[in-house]
């Protein structure tokens, strides 16, 4: 009866080694880089990397992912009557840092990558490039930089150029100053009447500042016109000034040596009511007296106090018509016309 026992034991020993080893299959998988995770799709098992899974015997295989964030998960399966127990996985990445240097001529203008602030030039730092699939190109990542008076410019950063080219950054605004000055054709420094674009500025010598823009760098600078002239004395000189003039300016102006003169004759004009005075006047071209008056003069003493009309367009018509010296020389007889505040002469 007990060798009974014990040989019935012992089948039952074997049936149930028998169904066990039938049962379980051990099932290894090892993940690239550490830290991934294996998960058994059928039952949301979870297991970090290595992970060993005991799984039942079938003919169905069983489908697994290997997952790890910043990584592209992969997908596999096993088949329990696979002779081959133990497999590794490796995932590729789908996103990475490297660092860049971006630099700026000038220096100082402010950096964004991907819209976001990342300080100024020249800066090295770190960048994040992605793409969306193992198989898929690197995304580039969009730069762009400002300064003040200058035109921004952005470019494409890849992955494969870390280190770019220098960026030049256009200038749109420009602010000079000029030093200015007048002399005579002898060289005889003068004090002009300075204009600007129309707009007096003073007399010269003098320093004048001045700002040159653009809108964008395909464009034109803006120009100044100067002007410099003592009237009617000096003739004006004109120049223009552009945003690479040099700094200093030295107008020669030429004197006045024509001016148009108002001839004024008095004569009595017949009409119904009467004869009343009136002036005939015609304009010539008068050269004024550069030379040296050939005689002595012992004496000069103004008889007139006229306006001079080319400096003066509001001031009154007025005209000495004919003079007489006294029988003892000492005193001259003027006769004057003149218009008075009604208009009339």
């Amino acid at each position: 009866m007990l060798r009974a026992l014990i040989r019935l034991s012992a089948l039952c020993v074997l049936a149930l080694a028998a169904v066990v080893n039938g049962w379980a299959v051990q099932f290894k998988v090892t993940a690239f880089p550490a830290g991934a995770t294996i998960v058994l799709s059928e039952t949301g098992q979870r297991l970090a990397s290595p992970a060993t899974f005991d799984l039942r015997r079938r003919d169905e295989p069983y489908a697994f992912v290997a997952e790890l964030t910043g990584y592209q998960s992969e997908n596999f399966t096993f088949v329990t009557k696979a002779k081959q127990r133990e497999i590794t996985v490796t995932l590729a990445a789908l996103q990475f840092e490297s660092e860049v240097t971006i630099k700026s001529a000038p220096d100082g203008a402010a950096i964004t990558i991907a819209g976001k602030p990342a300080g100024t030039t020249p800066l090295t730092t770190k960048v994040t490039f992605r793409r969306d699939t193992k198989d898929a190109n690197w995304k580039p990542q969009t730069v762009a930089l400002a300064k003040t008076d200058y035109q921004g410019e952005s470019f494409s950063l890849v992955s494969e150029q870390p280190t770019p080219p220098v960026v030049t950054l256009s200038l749109l605004r420009l602010e000079r100053t000029f030093s200015i000055d007048a002399k005579a054709p002898d060289g005889a420094a003068i004090e002009a009447t300075l204009t600007v674009d129309g707009e007096e500025k003073g007399t010269v010598p003098t320093k004048l500042p001045l700002v040159f823009n653009r809108p964008d760098k395909t464009k034109p600078w803006t120009t100044h016109t100067l002007t410099a002239e003592i009237p009617t004395i000096y003739q004006p000189v004109q120049t223009t000034l552009t945003h690479d003039s040099t700094n200093f300016l030295t107008l020669t102006l030429k004197p006045v040596t024509e001016l148009p003169v108002a001839l004024l004759v008095p004569t009595v004009e017949v009409a119904a009511t009467g004869a009343h005075m009136a002036m005939d006047q015609t304009t010539r071209l008068a050269m004024l007296a550069t030379g040296e008056r050939a005689s002595d003069i012992a004496g000069l003493a103004r008889l007139t106090n006229f306006k001079r009309r080319d400096q003066n367009a509001k001031a009154p018509q007025q005209a000495l018509n004919s003079y007489a010296i006294t029988p003892d020389g000492e005193s001259a007889i003027l006769s004057l016309t003149m218009q008075g505040a009604d208009a009339k002469f």
